[in-house]
């Protein structure tokens, strides 16, 4: 079973909603204008940002599985969802007192947000891609090696029934050494091709992580460019 991990309010609120301010005169009860005053609305960036799950360890693997949330999920904009919030701290004030009203996504951020919600799913589809070669690889490798392993080691106690239990462990032990040399030497080869394609995958992995920062970016000054700008 997937594990959320729970980080502290302001966190999501940082990571998850952009702020937008513009800037009109406020109206009074008879719907007389009065002086300026500045209008704060939030845009969510997507429910489900920074909220990427991480399960327990594989049993063959020991590997832990990565349930990756796309940043940009959501269509709509609203306010973030108090309640659905996991905080392990009291907020001093009660959120709900600052309700910030929906806001409607012009065409030119509608593009965009289109646009960046592709290049995230390709991402995430990549990392999904590069977590199966490791599970695969190393659940099949952990599978034969313990399969070997236990038949090396019943083969050693085939023959030695008759033997006091110190020599037997004894002769297990010095058979299970020579298994774990020669596994090592047999598999040599093997492990060099995995490692070389590991590391060649360094360098999408690290551009990968450096674009997702850069659309996080890209998308919180539209926002902002789009309250300042006709």
């Amino acid at each position: 079973m997937l594990t959320r991990t729970v980080q502290p309010e302001w966190w999501f609120i940082s990571k998850r909603v952009v702020r937008l301010y513009s800037t009109g005169p406020s109206t009074d009860s008879g719907g007389r204008r009065g002086r300026l005053t500045r209008r704060e609305t939030l845009v969510d960036i997507g429910r489900g940002a920074t909220e990427d799950q991480v399960g327990p360890p594989c049993a063959r693997s020991n590997l832990r599985p990565i349930r990756y949330s796309a940043r940009f999920s959501s269509p709509t904009t609203s306010s973030p969802p108090t309640s659905l919030v996991e905080s392990p701290h009291r907020h001093p004030y009660s959120l709900e007192e600052f309700r910030a009203e929906p806001v409607e996504l012009s065409g030119r951020l509608a593009e965009l947000r289109a646009r960046l919600e592709l290049e995230d799913l390709q991402w995430s589809m990549f990392r999904n891609r590069v977590d199966k070669l490791n599970q695969a690889f190393w659940e099949t490798q952990s599978t034969r090696f313990e399969a070997l392993e236990q038949k090396q080691r019943d083969a050693a106690l085939a023959k030695t029934v008759n033997h006091p239990p110190e020599s037997v462990q004894e002769r297990v032990n010095t058979r299970l050494d020579q298994f774990y040399a020669s596994w090592l030497i047999d598999q040599k080869k093997l492990f060099m091709l995995y490692n070389w394609r590991w590391w060649g995958l360094q360098a999408a992995l690290l551009k990968g992580g450096w674009l997702a920062q850069v659309r996080d970016l890209k998308w919180k000054l539209a926002c902002w460019r789009d309250t300042i700008l006709p």
